[in-house]
């Protein structure tokens, strides 16, 4: 081979080599891509070995079957119907606290006619009359309130609205509180519908019962099934309920189509005792009709649902929170007259007097007995001349919470803690009892000749109750 035929030889060689140098890497890449099409057409979706950055954050989409949480803003009846396993589960929202220091985010609602049930919602008590006339007109005087609950939509959780119509409470009258199934907590509304405030979880009890929204720390529940009855037509279970300040019997009813509305009245009213609702104790479209409790005074406390019926006309915007052109009255309280009647009314329904009669004059003594001699035994004290008007009773509430004074029966007034008030009176037949608006202090009629003082609760309350 020649010189120049070996340079040809080596150049063609070189330019072969470049080549494949360049082509391997191309070439490879393509088989590689060609085998990853290959698995990606062949191999399920769990089989790729890397996954995506979202997954590792998102959680996983519900199963078929997940348990759905009780209260939300979305719900899985809508009409009335049973779900069936053709209707998709949607996620719940886990209830959140209404914000205490500031206004909450005005509600979207929207204002239209809604549905559900409304009742009259009943406490007993024995102490008190129930009714009394004035003039011609019957007025009430056991505490009643109205119960409005709306059913769940899509989009607008079920809600309760407990207003106070009629009879004997701390507040007065057209008081409301609203509560909401994805929310813990209620709005209180002043009877203008305007004023409100937010009520956390867990006060209702000093709520009622003190005129106070102090949170109170919660009761371990023990509950024991008590089989099935009837009340108002309607079949019934019931539940007693063990706590370390006393014992509880609740009766519910099934009401379908308010799956998640029913259960607020179930919370609301576990919180007089001082219990938290769970799944368990207000289980989902379970309606209370009766809760009877025993104080560990042995003293006893009755709500009872005395009517009910549907209701296809409510007004939503009327379950808004906060309602509409709001007031927000941060810390503060509903006023009201202590005083059950105007004092026109007082005057017809109770033996009292405008005037004040003199006092009593004081009896005479002798100082000494007759004679010049030192008497026989040591003068006698000279009493102070009672200076109290004689038809005066005093009455003082020597408890720790407000309490209902009552005269023969009727409601006269609340007196606070430390309290006291004077009644002047046209006779000595008269008898007096007070109770607290849950019944845990109930004290038994007495009578006081006047002057005199009536004292309830207290280090005295012995020497009184036999008076």
């Amino acid at each position: 081979m020649t010189h120049t035929g070996v340079v040809q030889w080596f150049s063609v060689k070189s330019r072969c080599l470049w080549g494949a140098l360049i082509l391997a890497p191309l070439l490879s890449c393509q088989n590689s891509s060609d085998d990853a099409q290959g698995k990606k057409e062949s191999s399920p979706l769990s089989e790729v070995e890397e996954q995506s950055p979202n997954a590792r954050i998102l959680p996983e989409p519900l199963q078929q079957g997940a348990r759905l949480h009780p209260s939300s803003e979305l719900g899985e009846i809508a009409t009335g119907a049973s779900r069936t396993d053709k209707t998709p589960r949607l996620p719940r929202n886990k209830p959140r606290p209404w914000p205490i220091l500031w206004a909450p985010q005005d509600d979207q609602l929207k204002a239209r006619s809604g549905s559900g049930i409304e009742m009259i919602l009943r406490f007993s008590w024995p102490q008190a009359s129930r009714t009394t006339m004035v003039g011609e007109l019957e007025h009430t005087l056991w505490p009643h309130l109205r119960v409005q609950l709306l059913r769940e939509l899509p989009g607008q959780p079920a809600r309760m609205k407990v207003i106070l119509e009629q009879g004997t409470f701390l507040f007065p009258l057209e008081t409301a509180l609203v509560a909401r199934a994805d929310r813990h907590g209620y709005a209180l509304l002043w009877p203008d519908a305007r004023s409100y405030r937010i009520v956390p979880e867990g006060s209702l009890r000093s709520l009622f019962a003190d005129r106070r929204v102090d949170v109170l720390p919660w009761v371990e529940p023990e509950m024991k099934s008590l089989g099935k009855g009837r009340r108002l037509g309607r079949a019934t279970t019931s539940v007693e309920i063990g706590t370390a300040g006393g014992k509880a019997r609740m009766e519910t009813t099934i009401v379908k189509d308010l799956p998640f509305a029913a259960p607020l009245l179930c919370a609301a009213l576990l919180e007089l005792i001082r219990v938290q609702d769970t799944q368990e104790l207000c289980p989902t479209g379970q309606l209370p009709l009766h809760m009877g409790v025993t104080w560990l005074s042995e003293e006893s406390l009755s709500v009872e649902v005395v009517s009910i019926e549907a209701n296809a006309n409510f007004e939503t915007d009327q379950f808004r929170i906060p309602p509409a052109l709001p007031i927000f009255k941060r810390g503060e309280l509903p006023p009201f007259d202590e005083s059950l009647f105007s004092k026109k009314v007082q005057a017809e329904l109770f033996p009292w007097s405008e005037d004040k009669e003199p006092p009593l004059a004081a009896p005479p003594v002798d100082l000494l007995e007759k004679g010049d001699t030192p008497p026989a035994k040591p003068p006698v004290e000279i009493p102070k001349k009672d200076t109290r008007p004689r038809n005066q009773i005093e009455i003082e509430n020597a408890e720790d919470r407000p309490l209902l004074i009552m005269v023969n029966r009727l409601p006269l007034m609340w007196l606070g803690p430390g309290e006291s008030r004077f009644i002047y009176v046209k006779s000595g037949d008269v008898r007096y009892s007070a109770r607290d608006f849950l019944g845990e202090s109930v004290f038994l009629e007495r009578s006081q000749l006047p002057p005199g003082k009536v004292r309830f609760g207290g280090e005295e309350e012995g020497a009184n109750a036999s008076n």
